[in-house]
């Protein structure tokens, strides 16, 4: 039981971080209609492929972005299937104490 409760409070913190990734980054971009529109934004050279907005620090890559609070909070999303590896989408989530999620 507490494997199952410590696994839901790592997907509930997950969810809470990139809420509040969400919210960070569409206040620094008002022109921003979701969060998978960071990747679009970076190959069209609009904003810097790596960078800082607000108290988050980001990083394009392939289908997604990883993103560090400066709590030192990371998560690592993929928006779409990564079609050079064949990866399907996942996110995941890297707490400062360590603990981590992945979600497929």
């Amino acid at each position: 039981m507490e494997r199952g409760r410590a696994a839901r409070d790592l997907v509930l913190g997950h969810v809470r971080a990139l809420n509040a990734i969400d919210e960070a980054m569409r206040v620094a971009i008002p022109s921003l209609e979701r969060l998978a529109d960071i990747v679009g934004l970076a190959r069209s050279r609009r904003i810097s492929r790596s960078g800082h907005i607000g108290t988050y620090s980001y990083k394009a890559h392939g289908a997604g972005c990883r993103f560090v609070s400066d709590n030192g909070t990371e998560v690592d999303v993929d928006f779409a299937a990564d079609l050079s590896t064949g990866c399907p989408p996942e996110a995941i989530m890297v707490s400062r104490n360590g603990g981590s999620a992945t979600m497929n």
